[in-house]
């Protein structure tokens, strides 16, 4: 006699789809209609990259419907919690799964371009994703580092002897540039710099200004006055660096701890919901541990029956 007309809207092709339906009966003799659906297929995700690798993803499932707000209200049940199973993840290497899930609800306007301005209600199920930076760090990120301290090296080579350092900071900006290509793989084609591409550049500045500071050294004669601008050069891009790296440290470390706190809340109301649903099953000891934890090993905690 009706149905509500779900759809999937951020998923992709044609997926493999079982529906069934039933009728539940409550103890008041109230009668629901359940339809149940096992989808499995590819959905789509827009990825906010700028702090990549540092970055965390909201993995949504978007349901719509094709009546509109006046047919049709989308709510999230409350008899039942919305739930992800970390355990199977298979990105587990290169992701940390929360366990959580929020579920947002909205109203699509896209049909307004036909000129029908009806409203589409939207329920969003999001969880989330935290990357494990740890490939990126040490091998793009610490030696990139190390590459742009070994441009102070060259200032041991006396000023007299230009083509010797020239060389040397050349071969170092070059291999700059193929570890910026190697990250560029990495990524898609964005418009805008992530972490990641910030701090290869800020190296990449710090080496061409060792770079031309060895060519203009050069049309100074070799005076004492030389010799002291030489070496206060070096302190200034001693300076440069050790403050670029601070800060890029700082910036990296404030923002995990603000996404940290926020998500730690979200979690925490997403157990307490789950607590009271299921207050036999869902007790303290089948919480998982936080993402950021003071123990050394990162240990996975079975999340319990529900």
């Amino acid at each position: 006699m009706w149905n509500p007309k779900i759809q999937i809207q951020n998923i992709i092709g044609s997926p493999r789809t079982r529906l069934s339906t039933e009728v539940e009966f409550t103890s008041q003799r109230e009668a629901y209609i359940i339809e149940t659906r096992r989808i499995k297929g590819t959905f789509s995700e827009h990825l906010e990259l700028h702090n990549f690798p540092f970055d965390v993803q909201d993995l949504s499932v978007l349901i719509t419907t094709e009546l509109t707000d006046n047919q049709v209200n989308l709510l999230e049940d409350e008899k039942e919690l919305s739930r992800v199973n970390p355990r199977g993840f298979l990105d587990a290497q290169e992701w940390a799964l929360r366990d959580h899930v929020e579920a947002t609800q909205d109203v699509n306007l896209s049909h307004e371009i036909f000129a029908t301005k009806k409203k589409y209600p939207t329920l969003t199920f999001t969880f989330i994703a935290f990357r494990r930076p740890g490939f990126f760090i040490w091998n793009i990120i610490f030696v990139m580092a190390l590459i742009s301290s070994l441009s102070m090296t060259t200032f041991a080579i006396p000023f007299s002897g230009t083509e010797h350092r020239l060389q040397m900071t050349a071969t170092l900006v070059l291999t700059g540039v193929a570890f910026k290509f190697t990250a560029s793989q990495s990524l898609p084609k964005i418009p805008y710099l992530t972490y990641l591409d910030t701090h290869i550049l800020g190296c990449m500045i710090i080496l061409s200004g060792a770079c031309v500071w060895h060519a203009v050294i050069s049309l100074i004669s070799p005076t004492s006055l030389a010799l002291t601008l030489d070496r206060a050069a070096f302190g200034v891009l001693v300076t440069c660096l050790f403050l670029f790296h601070l800060l890029f440290g700082l910036v990296v470390y404030c923002k995990l701890r603000l996404k940290k706190t926020y998500y730690d809340k979200a979690e925490k109301l997403y157990h307490e919901k789950a607590e009271a649903m299921y207050p036999e099953v869902y007790t303290q000891k089948f919480r998982r541990k936080p993402l950021f934890n003071k123990n050394k090993r990162n240990k996975r905690i079975a999340t319990g029956p529900i």
